[in-house]
């Protein structure tokens, strides 16, 4: 049996029917439906000149991070705002680098790794409602108490309240439920904690 159609350029293809029936997963007295193979893969690809300064992105990008971080030491402005300029520096870079053309806000979304973002919003609202509790202030009087009055005795004992906090949760998750843990036993000794 022979068939014509046509592909999605209206060109006629002319071939057997079983043949086609076989290729798309169908067969005769199988049971499987008989499904034409209509599809096709498609994919764009933008090729685009950058222009001679991508060429350094990489110490561009470490240079902006290396000065953000620097501003947030020295606490000469608010670190949000030496965050949202370093990140407006990095965008105006990036838009040089490609000749003045960007991507759009819903591909750079997409760039994005909303999982660790979450995470870290999600324990910073944790961390700053256990900070009004005085969970963190027990957690200091506790090691301190723990500690009897030994300096070395008190980082053994911190590092394995923080080696135990890794075993179980990450990285990030640890500093910043140990970091207001740290801060109040300075605060409580007298001792600048920077």
């Amino acid at each position: 049996e022979v068939s014509e159609a046509t592909d999605d350029h209206g060109n006629e293809i002319q071939g057997d029917a079983q043949d086609r029936r076989l290729s798309s997963g169908g067969t005769e007295g199988s049971g499987l439906p008989d499904v034409p193979h209509h599809g096709e893969l498609t994919y764009t690809l933008y090729v685009s000149t950058l222009a001679p300064l991508a060429e350094q992105s990489v110490l561009i990008a470490a240079l902006i991070m290396i000065f953000v971080y620097i501003f947030i030491l020295l606490e000469v402005i608010h670190r949000t705002l030496v965050a949202i300029f370093g990140s407006m520096v990095a965008l105006f870079f990036f838009f040089i680098m490609h000749n003045g053309h960007t991507e759009s806000i819903s591909t750079l979304m997409l760039h994005m790794e909303w999982s660790t973002l979450g995470l870290l919003f999600g324990m910073m609202l944790m961390v700053g409602e256990l900070s009004h509790t005085g969970v963190f202030e027990w957690c200091a009087v506790r090691l301190l108490v723990a500690s009897k009055g030994s300096f070395n005795r008190l980082m053994i004992l911190l590092c394995s309240l923080v080696a135990l906090s890794s075993a179980f949760l990450d990285n990030v998750t640890t500093m910043l439920l140990i970091a207001p843990v740290t801060i109040d036993m300075c605060n409580i000794l007298g001792v600048d904690p920077r």
